[in-house]
C-alpha cells in the first residue's frame, strides 16, 4: 500500500513518492500524519499552518518508553534583558552553544522580521558559527520535534540548513534544509532518545529559528 497522508477527521490522501522517496503534496490547514502501511514506524502528527512543511526522514523504531516525558515549545520570548542575549546552559532544560536570542526588529534583516512565528524574539546563530544543543545531564536523552527555520539575509537565500541528530557516539539522521529570507519552512524532526543535535549553515550564514518544540524526561521519574 502507498505512503498516506491522514488529516484529524480521518480523511487520507494517497502519496506517490519519487524514487528517492521523496514527495510534494498541497494540504489544507490542520494536523496531518504521515502512514506507512508497510513499516511500524510511527510519525508524530505536524500542524501546517502559515508556513511549508518539512518531513524528515524517521528515525529507526525505538524501545517503548517507560518514564514520563513533557513537550515544550521554545520562543525565546522570556529573554528580555537585552537586545541580543546569549542562550545558556540550562535555559528550557538544554545546553546550548553558539545561539542567541534577538528582537526580531534589532538588525533589520528580512529573514529576521519575516522568520518570526511568535512573540518578538527569534534566535540565531552566533557569527554563522554551527550550533549544538546537548542534554543537560551527561547520557541524557531528549527528543527534537522541530522548528521554523529561515535564512537571515536577503544574500544567504538558498542556503543549506544541515541538521544532525546524534545518540552518544553514533549520528542516526541527518537532513538538508534550503532556507530563505522570505518565510520559514518548518522542519518536523521527530527525533526521538537523542543526545546531540547540530545545526550549520554550508556557507556559514546566519540562519534564524523560532518556536523550537522538544520533549524531555520529567524530572524526579
Amino acid at each position: 500500500e502507498p505512503l498516506r497522508l491522514r488529516d484529524a477527521g480521518g480523511a487520507a490522501i494517497r502519496l506517490r513518492p519519487d524514487q528517492h522517496g521523496d514527495f510534494a503534496q498541497s494540504l489544507a490547514p490542520g494536523t496531518w500524519r504521515l502512514e506507512d502501511p508497510l513499516s511500524d514506524t510511527q510519525w508524530s502528527g505536524f500542524l501546517l499552518g502559515y508556513a511549508p512543511v518539512r518531513l524528515a526522514r524517521p528515525l529507526a523504531a525505538i524501545a517503548p518508553r517507560t518514564t514520563a516525558w513533557t513537550l515544550i515549545t521554545v520562543t525565546f520570548d522570556d529573554l528580555q534583558r537585552s537586545y541580543i542575549e546569549k542562550i545558556a546552559a540550562g535555559y528550557a532544560g538544554l545546553d546550548w552553544d553558539y545561539l542567541l536570542a534577538v528582537d526580531n526588529q534589532f538588525y533589520k534583516g528580512p529573514g529576521y522580521i519575516n522568520g518570526l512565528m511568535s512573540g518578538a524574539n527569534v534566535a540565531y546563530n552566533s557569527s554563522g558559527h554551527p550550533v549544538t544543543v546537548r542534554a543537560l545531564q551527561p547520557g541524557g536523552r531528549f527528543d527534537f520535534i522541530g522548528g521554523y527555520f529561515s535564512a537571515a539575509w536577503h544574500n544567504a537565500e538558498g542556503e543549506t540548513l544541515a541538521v544532525r541528530a546524534w545518540r552518544d557516539d553514533q549520528l542516526v539522521a541527518e537532513e538538508q534544509l534550503r532556507l530563505s529570507h522570505l518565510a520559514p519552512v518548518y522542519l518536523h524532526a521527530d527525533y526521538r532518545d537523542i543526545t546531540r543535535l547540530e545545526l550549520e549553515t554550508t556557507h556559514y550564514w546566519q540562519f534564524v529559528v523560532d518556536d523550537l518544540s522538544f520533549r524531555l524526561p520529567q524530572t524526579g521519574e
